[in-house]
């Protein structure tokens, strides 16, 4: 099940994602320069109190989502009200930023009543230097403000080959429908520099090849573990493609077989060949389940296939 609490929104919200930190944290980022803010205030659906609750605990200092919420702080939660910063335009100026696409949400912040391209047209530059260059690269050509170029490829595609992938595809047994289209989204207002590190961690996170499993120009699914699935040179028959493995997921014998195709590592393999004999089998040949084999392979499934493979979708934070 996806979370919905408040952490999943705020992990969301202008974030280069923990998926991405390094595993040696350096210590907490000051989200609220001064400590003070308005805990009346709140931004994005999130009371003040809830984001600075989350964000200061959770947040490295010097990574690019300490920047961005600090001075979500002071813009929208009363931090560091008694400073003054210089005003950082999404569009260059003021004047520019009249054509940007003000009722756009951004699609790393949360669901529901989340941020807009109005909301950060103008944000307090906190570190100066820092803040605006990144809201910048993460946000403009999002937000089409005129200085992005409309031919410019995002600095964090999705598909690695370029393309875009299939926008129909949603992601199996994922609550809210999230879907290969809104994960395309999200990394394009990824930075350049993040890049590595969300591929890196992703590659660790999902169970599956995601790029593959969302139809990729040129992005052929890996296939490490699908020739062992069925006894070599058969297939599940055709009668069992619909039969359905677990009832609280729909997960078919046809599911499970192409989901082996996708994952990315031979260790992961068995998480999925533990169906194997309820869909390889035919009906005439003669197999004896116990209720504590199809239990234990009903868990390794939804722990592999449910959890593994969309817990992290649009950043939430492990």
């Amino acid at each position: 099940m996806m979370m919905k609490a408040i952490p999943l929104a705020l992990s969301s919200l202008f974030l280069v994602c923990a998926r991405a930190q390094d595993q040696q944290q350096p210590p907490p980022c000051d989200v609220c320069v001064g400590g003070a803010f308005d805990a009346s205030l709140s931004f994005g659906g999130i009371p003040c109190s809830d984001w600075h609750g989350f964000a200061s605990t959770t947040t490295p200092d010097g990574e690019e989502a300490c920047y961005l919420h600090r001075t979500s702080g002071a813009h929208f939660c009363g931090c560091a009200s008694d400073q003054q910063f210089d005003t950082c335009y999404l569009c260059g100026d003021a004047n520019s930023n009249e054509y940007a696409n003000l009722g756009l949400a951004l699609p790393d912040s949360p669901d529901g009543g989340g941020l807009t391209c109005k909301d950060i047209l103008e944000m307090p530059d906190t570190d100066d230097g820092i803040t605006c260059p990144l809201i910048q690269e993460k946000y403009q050509k999002w937000c089409g403000c005129p200085n992005a170029a409309d031919d410019a490829e995002p600095p964090c595609p999705f598909c690695e080959g370029g393309g875009e992938p299939n926008p129909a595809l949603e992601f199996p047994f994922a609550d809210g429908g999230q879907s290969c289209a809104a994960l395309n989204d999200w990394y394009k207002v990824q930075t350049a520099n993040a890049c590595p590190k969300i591929r890196q961690a992703d590659s660790l996170t999902y169970l599956i090849d995601m790029q593959a499993y969302c139809e990729c120009p040129g992005r052929e699914a890996p296939k490490i573990c699908s020739d062992v699935y069925c006894p070599s040179g058969t297939g599940i028959p055709a009668a069992n493609l619909s039969k359905v493995l677990d009832e609280n997921t729909g997960i078919t014998c046809g599911d499970s077989s192409y989901l082996l195709e996708m994952i990315q590592s031979q260790a992961n393999c068995d998480l999925l060949l533990s169906t194997a004999d309820q869909c390889c089998k035919t009906a005439s040949e003669v197999f004896v389940a116990t209720a504590t084999t199809s239990a234990a392979a009903t868990t390794i499934l939804m722990a592999s296939v449910k959890s593994l493979l969309v817990v992290v979708v649009l950043g939430l934070a492990l």
